[in-house]
């Protein structure tokens, strides 16, 4: 656009060439200059003062702050890439082919072939590799970065320390054997304080005699509960934090999993519905209808509360606990309506080493199993075998109680459910334990390998048998239920080569 002409409005310049007096006259001169004003692209900057004036840019945007505007820069921030032939973004000197990639919701390296973020949460926990820069709370890893060990999902920041497994679990550069609070899962006991033997109640038997051996024998962390008069109960062997009553209404099992999910009681809003092996660890097999502790936890129905585990061989069907007696099974569809009742704090996980001697430790339960047991036999017959057992040097072997016999149960995995690595050979049929059923006391609690259920067998009936010892002197703080998370760094700048990386 060119505007031609004397300017009135625009521009008026009057110059005073000369002023003087010639008799009583006032001589002044005026002079009208006019020239002329280029606008090539419209964008209201004329020409000699646009750094793009072949493109309309009224913003006058230049990134890399040489004369020329990002709207006429093949490299518009400077990196030595050409935007649209080798950069894939030509709005960011930290985006360019070759360069590291960055944990930013970019593609930092312009690779064609490799996702945005590639490589930043390898292992899926939501935490992204501390080997890469992290920028904030990428979308790929809304935990940020700091992640120690990207190949393994239960390692990140502030997760509880596990004890004994030669790695640094919550990422704190601590020697991990060393620490005070490395995290323990103890089993609470079951609560059972009276001997049976085949038909019924019997004097605890002593050492040689038959029947000795079973579950009201060994008092191995007796249960514990807190009242915290707020709605809610600790468990002091677990450290977990449970709901005291629920609310009565049967629901399917997604609307289970929302409700906890979106439970605030008592000041918490992290609660959740537990797996299966949580729920059990409350059930007192020391009663039944309903098998709890009703001072602590009233009104509880002696019936199907769920669990968030789904069962491995068919996503339709998830694992429950059966609180009229402790019965733990898959047998409900997700649609069926049953109760809920939600828990908070620390997480179960196993940790199994191989001790090349026939003996396998679970490192968080301080629990010693026999690798390959015994073939069928009565549940007499058990608990004389493992009273009797010699195996890797160690003679004060048993038969384990129900609770820690469902602790090896792996639910992802069936025929058998166990970790085959370590216990192989494992049979897929039923396993005894040494608790009795006090309300049929011919019969004995068992786990089906199957799939893991927990049922009961009658006790002249033949079952497998897998001994158990505790690990000694097993010392055991309960860390605190709430899994601490590594505060937000802020506007702490991150730096790479020198340059300031901004926070999306």
């Amino acid at each position: 656009m060119k505007r031609r002409g004397f300017l009135v409005a625009a521009l008026f310049i009057l110059i005073n060439l000369l002023l003087f007096e010639c008799g009583d006259r006032d001589i002044t001169k005026e002079i009208y200059i006019s020239y002329e004003i280029v606008d090539s692209d419209g964008d209201g900057i004329e020409d000699n003062m646009d750094n793009c004036p072949t493109m309309a840019n009224p913003e006058q945007a230049n990134m890399d702050g040489d004369d020329l505007g990002d709207a006429c820069d093949d490299d518009a921030d400077g990196d030595g890439y050409l935007g649209n032939i080798n950069d894939c973004n030509d709005l960011g000197a930290l985006i360019q082919p070759g360069i590291p990639e960055l944990c930013d919701d970019r593609d930092n390296d312009c690779d064609p072939y490799t996702a945005v973020d590639d490589g930043c949460d390898d292992d899926n926990d939501g935490w992204c590799d501390d080997s890469m820069i992290t920028i904030g709370k990428p979308s790929i890893c809304l935990n940020g970065g700091g992640d120690c060990n990207d190949d393994d999902p239960f390692i990140y920041p502030g997760v509880f320390e596990y004890c004994f497994d030669s790695s640094d679990t919550d990422c704190d550069g601590d020697d991990t054997d060393a620490e005070p609070d490395c995290y323990k899962f103890l089993i609470p006991d079951t609560g059972i304080s009276d001997c049976y033997d085949n038909n019924g109640l019997i004097n605890c038997p002593s050492s040689g005699e038959a029947f000795n051996g079973q579950d009201a024998q060994y008092l191995i962390n007796p249960m514990n509960f807190t009242d915290n008069i707020d709605g809610t109960v600790t468990d002091n062997v677990t450290g977990l934090m449970w709901q005291q009553q629920d609310d009565d209404i049967e629901r399917t099992w997604t609307d289970a999993i929302n409700y906890c999910d979106n439970l605030t009681l008592a000041g918490y809003n992290d609660w959740r519905l537990p797996d299966e092996y949580q729920l059990q660890s409350i059930v007192d097999y020391g009663t039944y209808n309903p098998a709890i502790n009703t001072n602590c936890f009233p009104n509880t129905n002696p019936t199907f509360y769920w669990s968030s585990s789904v069962y491995a061989q068919s996503s339709l069907f998830a694992w429950g606990v059966y609180f009229n007696s402790g019965v733990v099974d898959c047998y409900h569809f997700r649609t069926d309506l049953c109760f809920v009742r939600c828990v908070r704090g620390n997480f179960r996980k196993q940790y199994f080493i191989d001790n090349g001697d026939g003996t396998v430790t679970d490192i968080i339960t301080g629990l010693i199993w026999q690798e390959e047991g015994k073939n069928s036999c009565t549940w007499q017959g058990a608990l004389a075998y493992c009273k009797s057992l010699t195996l890797a040097g160690y003679n004060d072997w048993r038969l384990p109680n129900i609770k820690e016999l469902r602790s090896i149960v792996d639910n992802t995995e069936y025929d058998p459910a166990i970790n085959r690595t370590y216990f192989p050979n494992t049979s897929y049929f039923n396993y005894w334990s040494a608790s009795t059923n006090p309300g049929h006391p011919n019969y004995a609690w068992i786990v089906h390998f199957e799939y893991g259920p927990v049922f009961v067998n009658g006790k002249t009936n033949n079952s497998h048998v897998r001994c158990v010892r505790l690990q000694p002197n097993w010392e055991w703080v309960f860390p605190s239920p709430v899994i601490p998370v590594p505060p937000d760094p802020g506007d702490t700048p991150i730096y790479y080569n020198g340059e300031e990386i901004p926070e999306l």
